[in-house]
């Protein structure tokens, strides 16, 4: 830890962030990672395809209320960065107070449904029901937190709920499972780590937390208006990520469509690398823009580590191909390895993609949508008419990527 103190000492505010974002969530993912690893290693098969099956439905529910945490990170930057503390507080309370009355009024909605739901999966415990309704309920309640820690730039406070909330997953199914439970310790370790990083959240928030609501001079339409570019902006990310597996599995035999997923699974390693670049940037370049002062020294920054990065991982893989494969799938394919090298390319181009959009999205220039859709059907078009092999379709991406990176990259530079 001094070691690290004495190396981030020598940078800029900017860089130390990034640093300490960077360490801080790979340490969180590596108790996300072992709290799979429990799951998986303890629970019959049927069991874990049951805990799937309700955390594949949180996922679902989770990923569209995901969104507000950029649009509070980024409002609340703005408010901050102009000495607004009036407006971040308001913002920050009005989002608090209703996330709890949407999360109460989701819990009942979906524990009454909780008994059709679970007798289509096959799942015989009615309290897994009542676990899986609070942990929908709480993912209201969770990017209205992070995303003002994020604006606030308290990232010691954003990378310690990280960390204390996988410690915790971790630390609550290690119990239950102790104790003999099987889906409910999965679930309810999880809402038990929600919970507990939600207490923590609200630590270094409640200054700004009024109980009774301050007159409102928020610009509410402006807000939630600009997560409609944010939606847009990151289902393009996955349509671009993803959707060619479906194609492939459409085309492609089985056995090939096997060979092409081993090679995503490696490309997308690649995608969440540089994530904590993209949680400085945001609130870093928004609140610059709000004060009208420069933003190009923030983004060349960012893209210098992003590439930095990704070159690195690039490298890595495709100087120890075979060990790379090894470890992450368990299995060893030639045509997977040089699927990968593809993989490598591309996806670290769409990587510097997405944080070129999130600078987009943070100064409020939203030009690089109509892009978006425009990269999507060139690439689905082209699988489409160009599919005689794997490689071929791994060589569509990857100009596909470099094209749409070049049009961001010209919108970001251009006089």
């Amino acid at each position: 830890m001094t070691a690290l103190r004495r190396i981030l000492s020598r940078f800029d505010s900017f860089t130390k962030n990034v640093v300490f974002v960077f360490f801080g969530t790979s340490l969180a993912n590596c108790f996300n990672l072992l709290y799979q690893l429990f799951i998986a290693h303890y629970l019959l098969p049927e069991d874990f395809a049951a805990f799937n099956s309700l955390l594949s439905i949180v996922m679902i529910v989770a990923t569209p209320v995901v969104l507000l945490q950029t649009g509070v990170a980024k409002y609340t930057s703005e408010f901050a960065a102009l000495k607004r503390h009036d407006r971040v507080q308001m913002l920050i309370s009005f989002l608090f107070k209703s996330s709890i009355a949407v999360g109460l009024v989701t819990f009942i909605l979906i524990a009454a449904l909780s008994r059709p739901i679970l007798s289509a999966l096959k799942i015989e415990s009615m309290f897994s029901g009542l676990l899986l309704a609070a942990l929908i309920s709480v993912n209201w309640v969770t990017p209205a937190l992070l995303g003002a820690i994020q604006g606030l730039e308290l990232f010691p406070w954003l990378v310690g709920v990280s960390i204390f909330t996988g410690a915790a997953k971790v630390l609550g199914v290690w119990v239950l499972l102790a104790m003999g439970f099987t889906v409910t310790a999965a679930l309810g370790a999880f809402l038990f780590a929600s919970l507990a990083g939600n207490g923590l959240a609200l630590v270094p928030l409640k200054r700004f937390l009024a109980l009774k609501q301050p007159r409102m001079d928020l610009p509410l339409r402006e807000i939630f208006s600009f997560l409609i570019p944010v939606a847009i902006s990151q289902f393009s990310f996955m349509v671009l990520a993803s959707f060619d597996m479906v194609l492939v599995r459409y085309y492609f035999s089985q056995a090939d469509s096997g060979v092409y997923a081993l090679a995503q699974m490696i490309g997308k390693i690649f995608l969440f690398l540089p994530g904590a670049i993209a949680l400085v940037l945001l609130p870093r370049s928004s609140g610059l823009a709000a004060t009208n002062q420069k933003t190009h020294a923030v983004i060349n920054r960012s893209l210098f580590y992003c590439v930095c990065l990704s070159a690195a991982a690039a490298a890595f893989y495709n100087l120890f191909p075979v060990f790379v494969l090894k470890v992450l799938t368990g299995k060893e394919s030639a045509p997977a390895i040089l699927l990968g090298r593809y993989f490598s390319v591309s996806m670290s181009f769409l990587t510097v993609s997405n944080l070129i959009m999130v600078y987009l999205l943070s100064i409020k220039d939203f030009r690089f949508i109509a892009w978006c859709a425009v990269s999507i059907i060139a690439q689905i078009l082209a699988i489409v008419f160009l599919h005689a092999s794997l490689t071929q379709v791994s060589t569509i991406i990857c100009i596909n990527t470099a094209a749409f990176l070049s049009i961001l990259l010209f919108m970001v530079y251009r006089k």
